[in-house]
């Protein structure tokens, strides 16, 4: 019986940590800098200013009305993204964005 209660709990325990490291959306107005033209491992894609950190992505959402290509930067936008926990540093995966 005990060894019962014990796997539920460790079980419980698991499941909410496992939900405590998924990072939420977050909303926030960054600008956009351009192409990372970096040529490390990590390197690549677009780089984005929000408050004062710097993050990486590498697309757009496919319903987003930008088109990075024709775009001027810096390119001011509302953004809602999430912080990638998994791979590279400070890469950011964004849900939704808007010109400013």
């Amino acid at each position: 019986m005990k060894t019962r209660y014990l796997t539920l709990f460790l079980l419980a325990l698991i499941a909410a940590t496992s939900f405590a490291k998924e990072k939420k959306d977050i909303k926030s107005h960054g600008i956009i800098l351009g192409l990372d033209k970096g040529a490390c491992m990590c390197c690549g894609g677009w780089i984005i200013k929000i408050d004062s950190n710097q993050y990486r992505f590498n697309a757009l959402p496919d319903k987003s009305t930008i088109d990075l290509k024709k775009e001027k930067f810096p390119l001011p936008v509302k953004v809602v993204w999430k912080l990638n926990i998994k791979g590279c540093q400070n890469t950011i995966t964004i849900e939704s964005i808007k010109k400013e």
